[in-house]
């Protein structure tokens, strides 16, 4: 039996969020969690994407918020159901962070 490993992928910046994973392997998306500092103020959606490995007709956006309209300085996006992912497909995430918020982002995967 293959042990299953998982795999942080981490960013924290004072700027605009532009993260992606880059896993060579299978793997199921187990969480995404950010912090801000402070919540934003300025109008702007948070987008929690599947890059598809193929072509970009595959491409989904899993999550998308616009975190000034509740003053959220967490978010946290858990998947309900599994989400298998092949391998060299990314998830990315992004955010324009007009406010220049300092943030923390944790992409939890798991290897399969």
């Amino acid at each position: 039996m293959s042990k299953k490993y998982i795999t942080v992928t981490s960013a924290t910046w004072a700027a605009a969020i532009d993260t992606t994973t880059a896993l060579s392997g299978n793997f199921r998306l187990s969480s995404i969690t950010l912090h801000f500092d402070t919540a934003p103020a300025q109008a702007g959606d948070i987008t929690f994407t599947v890059i598809a490995k193929d072509w970009a007709i595959y491409d989904n956006i899993l999550f998308s918020v616009d975190p000034s309209t509740a003053s959220d300085t967490d978010i946290t996006y858990t998947p309900t159901n599994d989400l298998i992912f092949e391998e060299w497909d990314q998830i990315e995430v992004a955010y324009a962070n007009a406010d220049t918020r300092t943030y923390g982002l944790r992409i939890v995967t798991q290897g399969l």
